[in-house]
């Protein structure tokens, strides 16, 4: 079985904002994700429920990055994440 894919930006910063990403999509799916980062520490919480592989902006099933919403002023630079990483819902 293939492996929903998601990834943020290459920073630090962007896969601490997208573990509660990654967080909230293993609650409400209850499916494991592969995740595309260079920081694996940040997802280890998460066990077998997340593979993480090496950062990469090919074959993503999810994009959860801010940068297209970036002249927006009505939102966080995390809403923008959900948003493009089509979470309608609150997630901490």
């Amino acid at each position: 079985m293939r492996l929903k894919s998601i990834r943020s930006g290459r920073g630090l910063g962007d896969s601490i904002y997208l573990e509660s990403i990654v967080r909230y999509l293993i609650e409400r799916d209850g499916k494991p994700l592969r995740v595309a980062s260079d920081w694996p520490d940040v997802f280890a919480q998460h066990g077998e429920m997340v593979q993480v592989v090496p950062f990469t902006r090919t074959n993503i099933d999810v994009l959860a990055h801010y940068a297209i919403r970036k002249r927006c002023n009505d939102s966080t630079q995390f809403e923008d994440m959900c948003i493009s990483a089509r979470i309608e819902d609150q997630v901490e």
